[in-house]
């Protein structure tokens, strides 16, 4: 049986596991239980939007304190390098 697709909400909560280290450390970090956040990452619930914001401001604190340049990430998670700067109008 093929999986569901990864909603929004399940890839940002992932990623902020990922770079605090575990679910245990995001379910801290957000003040939740283990369990909500479980339910969360599984996508058999959606997580209350104040603490979805939250989990984004820990990607963006880390995106802004990782030098180097930008790349956008395409949806099957291949990099592709930024978008060249638009000439100025005149």
């Amino acid at each position: 049986m093929p999986l569901a697709p990864q909603t929004l909400e399940m890839r940002v909560l992932q990623r902020a596991c990922e770079l605090l280290g575990s679910e245990r450390s995001l379910a801290r970090r957000l003040r939740v239980p283990m369990p909500a956040l479980f339910m969360w990452l599984k996508g058999t619930e959606k997580p209350p939007r104040a603490l979805f914001m939250e989990a984004v401001d820990i990607l963006i604190a880390h995106d802004a304190s990782v030098p180097g340049d930008i790349q956008l990430v395409n949806p099957d998670g291949a990099a592709s390098p930024a978008a060249p700067d638009r000439p100025e109008e005149s």
